[in-house]
């Protein structure tokens, strides 16, 4: 791989709009992937991938991909702005642009950065180490930048500045850890190098994320409805709160009942008063405790006289109760259960109000006069407070004889509801009441028509009504939820994949410079081989190399032409098939000693392929090459036929020792054969009286000496 570094290329204006136009969408996916996410109030994620994307594009293509920041930020984050109440027009549009402005600083600072430290590649020890070291420093600039300005404009507290500064960084970092790497790799140069990266690098990071993810959820789950628990059980606590004082009325009025119910038909007030106003002592729910007797058409002038008389002389008869809570009198009708008796004696203004005809109230009055059991009224409006209430009815008198009257209980709903939250000692939730009786949903304190994500419901009885009491979070205890273990899982774990994929960038440059190493010494050593095998195939003599076993292992294009083989099919030949006389036993022995051996012995006879034989000299050198991790003996011999070089001294012979014209011997042949006889002459001469010496005596003395025969 080239180490240099070379210049980024110049992106033309196409490739400018589509990096724009990405950078854009990589801020409005992350917006609509946090409202996906529904992450609870109080959670940070720890992933912003624009920052990533940004810094990506400006470093591969200069700073024209910066508007596209600016108008990501303008479609995604702007909104969010606006709809924030605490922040007026002019605070969120100064809140956009300094986000602006610190996105925007980020990318062309770590740009530049990038371009002068880190080559395009990524594929050395030290880019990916200026890659993670420059990261979380140029990230700075956006938090340091935005973080402040949103403080100071009122976007965020004084508390929570700290914790978005972290946040905002934490996100900027892992973001450009992940986001960048995988951008290069469908934008960066060189482009093999990145298209190569994308199984190698992006999909284990791609792959990494999602698992990471996955955690996070479960985690982010499991730390939720850990900080839900005292809320659910405080909310269980108040709902158990409200079911026992729903019983506790039911069995008071069931005891105050039997209590007047060996009364006469008129109850006297005195002892109503007594026993109404020890319960009622101490319970701001209780609206009013009323006595109500049943009287006839026939008796109601009566009726109202002597309530006249006995009780209040400004009393103004049996009354109903319009459906605008306006008193009017009553209408001539069989029967009336009017109020008699009342407690507090602040409510003596409903005395003479009949229930039979009191809206959310008829029904029950008209049940309990038949009964002998607590029956409650659906939800209605209270007349001194204009508050929801609940009414309980409880008649008076033998089982099986008319009832003597009614005592009626009247509630407040929301006071109810309020010193039930107050018991629990909670201040995290709010609640709502509504009746569900039969199906039909009837608000008494709040509603439950939009269910919220953390809404907890319990169902509630009494008096033969049903009630759901649903319990959400209040604002506060929801940001009360910093999800610490969570965020450390999904900053830890995504942390971790930047890490892994600058180890991935690592390993691919690494592996991309060894193999343009091995392309490169592959190529020269072709380019040796061919010159090497152009050298020998253009050699006059023959070259081949035979191992130990006496078999050739290569051979070039003149010992094809010398011994008339195709060159296909000298390799695995014997080479005693070539040289006979060269090799005839141990090959390894005797191409040693033909290696040591002097010129004139290495005059042999060779073979070619149509079995015929031609003179030809050897030479044999030895060597030790390696073959396949071990070092073995082979033989490289050089042949050279001998045949023209004979025939060459023949000839030179004849024309030296004979005449061109008649083909006799010339003189010098005669003197040759004359110094060959006469050679020949005195060896014989010398030979024959060495011969006759021999065969005499030697001389004892004078012949005068010598003894007789």
């Amino acid at each position: 791989m080239d180490i240099k570094k070379p210049a980024y290329p110049r992106w033309r204006w196409r490739p400018l709009l589509l990096a724009n136009l990405a950078i854009v969408a990589a801020y409005l996916a992350t917006r609509l992937a946090a409202d996906a996410l529904a992450l609870p109030a109080g959670y940070a994620l720890p992933l912003f991938p624009p920052a990533g994307v940004a810094l990506a594009l400006a470093t591969a293509a200069g700073a024209r991909v910066l508007p596209g920041i600016a108008l990501g930020i303008v479609l995604a984050i702007l909104p969010r702005h606006l709809d924030n109440p605490a922040l007026p027009l002019a605070h969120a549009l100064l809140a956009t642009l300094a986000e602006i402005a610190g996105a925007t600083l980020q990318a062309w600072l770590g740009a530049r950065q990038f371009r002068r430290r880190m080559h395009p590649a990524i594929g050395s020890g030290r880019d990916v180490f200026a890659f993670l070291l420059l990261t979380p420093l140029i990230c700075l600039v956006s938090a340091s930048v935005a973080v402040p300005s949103l403080y100071l404009l009122g976007a965020i507290t004084e508390p929570e500045r700290v914790l978005n500064w972290l946040g905002w960084w934490a996100g900027d970092t892992i973001g450009v850890l992940l986001a960048a790497p995988l951008c290069w790799i469908v934008c960066g140069a060189p482009r093999q190098l990145w298209r190569q990266r994308a199984t190698i690098v992006g999909l284990p990071l791609l792959l990494a994320s999602a698992a990471v993810v996955t955690i996070y959820r479960l985690t982010l789950g499991w730390e939720h409805e850990q900080h839900l628990q005292p809320y659910r059980l405080k909310a269980q606590q108040t709902a158990d709160v409200l079911q026992a004082e729903f019983n506790e009325h039911v069995r008071f009025v069931g005891t105050f009942a039997r209590t007047l119910a060996d009364t006469e038909h008129i109850l006297a007030r005195d002892k109503f008063l007594r026993v109404a106003s020890g319960y009622v002592d101490g319970r701001p729910e209780i609206q009013g405790v009323n006595w109500a007797v049943p009287v006839k058409e026939a008796e109601r002038g009566g009726f109202e006289d002597w309530v006249r008389q006995a009780l209040d002389a400004s009393f103004p008869g049996i009354q109903d109760v319009s459906p605008a809570l306006r008193l009017q009198p009553a209408a001539q009708r069989p029967l009336y259960l009017p109020v008699l008796y009342t407690w507090p004696p602040s409510n003596a203004v409903l005395r003479g109000v009949d229930f039979l005809t009191a809206p959310g109230r008829a029904a029950a009055a008209a049940q309990v006069l038949t009964a002998r059991t607590p029956v409650a009224t659906e939800p209605f409006r209270l007349m001194m407070s204009g508050d929801m209430g609940i009414g309980l009815f409880r008649s008076v008198g033998e089982p099986n004889a008319p009832a003597s009257g009614a005592v009626v209980f009247v509630l407040n709903a929301e006071a109810l509801l309020e010193q039930a939250v107050a018991r629990a000692g909670f201040d995290g939730f709010q609640a709502a009441l509504v009746d569900v009786t039969g199906g039909v949903v009837l608000p008494l304190v709040g509603n439950i028509d939009r269910v919220h994500p953390d809404e907890y419901r319990v169902g509630l009885s009494f008096a033969g009504r049903s009630y759901v009491v649903a319990f959400h979070p209040t604002a506060a205890y929801a940001a009360s939820e910093r999800g610490v273990a969570s965020w450390t899982v999904l900053s830890s774990g995504l942390l971790l994949t930047g890490l892994l994929g600058a180890l991935l960038l690592l390993v691919s440059g690494e592996r991309a410079a060894v193999e343009a190493q091995v392309l490169d010494r592959t190529a020269r050593l072709r380019d040796r081989e061919a010159r090497l095998e152009a050298i020998l195939d253009n050699a006059a003599d023959a070259i081949l190399t035979v191992d130990a076993h006496g078999l050739v292992v290569s051979a070039n294009a003149a010992t094809a032409r010398l011994f008339g083989y195709p060159a296909q099919h000298l390799v695995g030949l014997p080479f005693g098939s070539l040289v006979p006389a060269g090799v005839d036993g141990d090959a390894a022995v005797q191409l040693t000693r033909l290696s040591q051996s002097t010129p004139d012995e290495c005059v042999l006879e060779g073979r070619n392929a149509q079995a015929g034989i031609f003179p030809l000299s050897i030479s044999v050198a030895p060597v030790q090459m390696a073959n396949k991790g071990r070092q073995e003996q082979f033989f490289v011999c050089i042949l050279r036929d001998l045949t023209e070089q004979q025939r060459s001294q023949e000839h030179i012979y004849r024309l030296a020792h004979h005449d061109v014209l008649t083909g006799l011997e010339n003189r010098v042949a005669l003197n040759v054969r004359l110094e060959q006889q006469l050679c020949c002459s005195s060896t014989s001469i010398t030979s024959r009286r060495s011969t006759i010496r021999s065969a005499t005596p030697p001389a004892t003395g004078c012949w005068w000496a010598r003894p007789s025969a």
